[in-house]
């Protein structure tokens, strides 16, 4: 007997936003572009089940089956094209590392198409539950429209990683080379740098930008190196650019470097090019000027004169690149 079992009939819509945990986002493992779109189609039918319709046993996981529909599996793209990469998927495995163990799953155990209906049924394993319905604290939050709609596998998990983000640390955050080539299952040819940059970084930040300018994205990043060991980049700084922070960016750049003469060039006296320095990267960057001020005004309420000089400097260098 089928426990867990939903069905989704063509009435129902589809969630704008869905959730899965940390631990699922920054799992490793490669798949296409359809098997991730399937893949969100999933979540959404998980998410309604056990979030939003409060149908589903929280407690107590089994394996789940799902029914889904014609006009929902047309979200991922052509019928044929989608069995193809879901039976594919089938055979897909990857890690997940939790608090006290290590799992390794695959996303689905089998897939059915009726030929009559176009209805999919599809099994879904009780490890995978705890991650998609984000029953920990830790979540990931993103909207569902823009994951369909993303041309590229790593312009999709991207996108997810900086959802977890864009609240955390004003939308800065760090990943090693090696990590997101963890991450993503990339190939021994990316440890070229140059590869990474072009074919996962710039064309993800080019596909969210285009969808940011449009108004159908929530956010975009930028990115730059942050760490070089003999010109080898070692890791990357982030910054998730959301709607509000845009109006942060607004912020005047040239109150921003007046707050920065006034009050830093007392404090260096003796090396009026650090001050600059500051001033020049802000030019460069605006869009970090406000976060400079704030970071740099807290500091100046909290510690004395005599030790200002070189918190700021270990502050803007650890949180900026501004050396």
């Amino acid at each position: 007997m089928k426990t867990n079992a939903i069905e989704n009939n063509h009435e129902a819509s589809l969630p704008k936003k869905l959730m899965q945990s940390n631990a699922l986002t920054n799992a490793s493992y490669s798949l296409t572009v359809y098997q991730k779109r399937f893949i969100y189609l999933i979540i959404a039918q998980v998410r309604r089940l056990y979030i939003e319709t409060n149908e589903g046993n929280k407690t107590l996981f089994q394996n789940l089956y799902l029914t889904i529909s014609p006009d929902v599996i047309k979200e991922c793209g052509n019928a044929s094209v989608v069995f193809k990469e879901a039976v594919n998927l089938r055979s897909k495995t990857y890690i997940i590392n939790r608090e006290d163990e290590k799992v390794a799953v695959g996303w689905i155990n089998y897939v059915k198409r009726n030929k009559k209906s176009g209805n999919y049924e599809v099994e879904v394993s009780k490890e995978l539950l705890p991650e998609i319905v984000a029953l920990s604290e830790k979540y990931t939050a993103y909207q569902l429209v823009v994951a369909l709609t993303l041309k590229s596998v790593y312009s999709q998990r991207l996108y997810e990683l900086c959802s977890q983000y864009k609240n955390y640390n004003n939308g800065y955050f760090i990943k090693t080379v090696e990590e997101m080539k963890f991450m993503f299952q990339l190939p021994e040819s990316y440890n070229n740098y140059g590869l990474l940059k072009s074919r996962v970084l710039l064309q993800a930040q080019s596909e969210l930008k285009e969808l940011y300018d449009e108004e159908f994205s929530d956010i975009y990043f930028q990115f730059r190196e942050k760490d070089k060991e003999r010109k080898k980049v070692k890791s990357v700084e982030f910054y998730v650019v959301t709607r509000e922070r845009e109006k942060e960016r607004a912020f005047d750049i040239d109150d921003a470097i007046y707050f920065i003469r006034t009050n830093l060039n007392p404090l260096f006296k003796k090396d009026k090019e650090y001050v600059n320095r500051i001033v020049n990267e802000l030019r460069l960057k605006p869009e970090i000027a406000f976060q400079v001020v704030q970071k740099i005004n807290e500091k100046i309420k909290k510690y004395s004169v005599k030790d200002l000089p070189a918190i700021i400097r270990f502050v803007l260098d650890e949180d900026f690149s501004i050396k």
